[in-house]
C-alpha cells in the first residue's frame, strides 16, 4: 500500500466533500433509506419466521444475527454511498473542477473515502441497534425465547461486537465502492460490480467446498462478524471475515491511488 494510503486527507479537502454531501439531496436521501431499510427489512423477515425447535430444546439459530438480517439491504445502499461520492461527479463533469482545485487527485480520493466511511459507519451503527430493538421483540414473538433461545444481553461481547461489526461492515462496502467507483470512473459500473462481488458468491454457492471457500476469502465473508454461536456453516471467525472484506476494500482504494497517481503524471 503507497504512503498516501495512510496518510490522512487534509482538513479543507474534507471540509469541502462534507459540504457537498451535505447539499445533495440524493446522498441524504441515500442517508435515509440506510438508516432505515435495514430495520424494515430485519422486521419483516423475523416477523415470518418463526422457530421450528420444540420447546424446552436448546435451539441453534442465531437470533442476533438474524435480527440483523437487514444489513443485506444496508450494504447495498452503503455501496450505492460509496459509488455515488465520486461517480456523480465523474458523470456530470464536475469531478474536473474538484482536481483543478486539488491537482493531487489521491488526496480528493482519500477526502472523498474518508467522508463515506464516517457517515457509513455512524449510520450503520445506529440502524444495526435499532434493527436489533424493533426485531427481538417480534423474534418472541415467533417463539424464540427461553429455554430453547435465552435472552442475549446487549453489553456482553458477542451482540455487542454483532452490533458494531455491522455498522464497520456498512463502512467497508462503501470504502470498497469508493474503491471500485475511482477504478472504473462509472458509478452504472460500479455499483452492480460491488454487489455482484459481495453478496452474488454468498447467494449462489452450493458445495460445501465452495461456501467454505466463499464464506472465508470473498468479500462476502464480512458477513460473518454478526455470528454470536458456533454452528458448522459458519466457515469464518467475526473478526477474520470482517478482516476479509476490509482488505478488498483497502486493496481496491490502493489500485485507485496509483492509478490517481499515474493521471497526475500524465496531465
Amino acid at each position: 500500500m503507497t504512503s498516501a494510503a495512510v496518510r490522512r486527507p487534509r482538513p479543507s479537502i474534507v471540509r469541502a466533500e462534507w459540504i457537498k454531501i451535505l447539499g445533495s439531496r440524493g446522498t441524504l436521501v441515500a442517508f435515509g433509506l440506510l438508516a432505515t431499510l435495514p430495520v424494515a427489512f430485519s422486521a419483516l423477515v423475523v416477523a415470518n419466521t418463526p422457530s421450528t425447535d420444540p420447546p424446552g430444546v436448546p435451539g441453534d439459530d442465531d437470533i442476533v444475527a438474524n435480527t440483523l438480517v437487514g444489513v443485506l439491504v444496508g450494504a447495498v445502499v452503503a455501496a450505492v454511498v460509496g459509488a455515488t461520492s465520486i461517480g456523480n461527479e465523474e458523470r456530470s463533469g464536475m469531478i474536473s473542477t474538484t482536481y483543478t482545485a486539488t491537482p493531487r487527485r489521491h488526496r480528493v480520493i482519500l477526502a472523498k473515502a474518508f467522508v463515506a466511511v464516517t457517515t457509513t459507519l455512524v449510520i450503520g451503527v445506529v440502524s444495526s441497534c435499532v434493527s436489533y430493538l424493533v426485531a427481538r421483540p417480534l423474534q418472541r414473538g415467533q417463539g424464540y425465547v427461553a429455554p430453547s433461545y435465552p435472552e442475549p444481553d446487549l453489553l456482553s461481547v458477542a451482540p455487542l461486537r454483532a452490533i458494531v461489526g455491522t455498522g464497520l461492515l456498512t463502512a467497508a462496502v462503501a470504502l470498497y465502492a469508493v474503491g471500485i467507483a475511482t477504478v472504473v470512473r462509472r458509478t452504472s459500473i460500479a455499483i452492480p460490480l460491488v454487489v455482484a462481488t459481495l453478496l452474488l458468491p454468498g447467494l449462489l454457492a452450493t458445495s460445501d467446498r465452495i461456501q467454505e471457500f466463499v464464506g472465508r476469502w470473498t468479500p462476502f465473508a464480512g458477513f460473518s462478524v454478526q455470528h454470536t454461536v458456533q454452528r458448522p456453516d459458519y466457515h469464518a471467525g467475526p473478526w477474520h471475515g470482517l478482516g476479509v472484506t476490509v482488505a478488498y476494500a483497502v486493496l481496491t482504494v490502493a489500485v485507485s491511488l496509483v492509478l490517481a497517481r499515474r493521471r497526475d503524471t500524465a496531465h
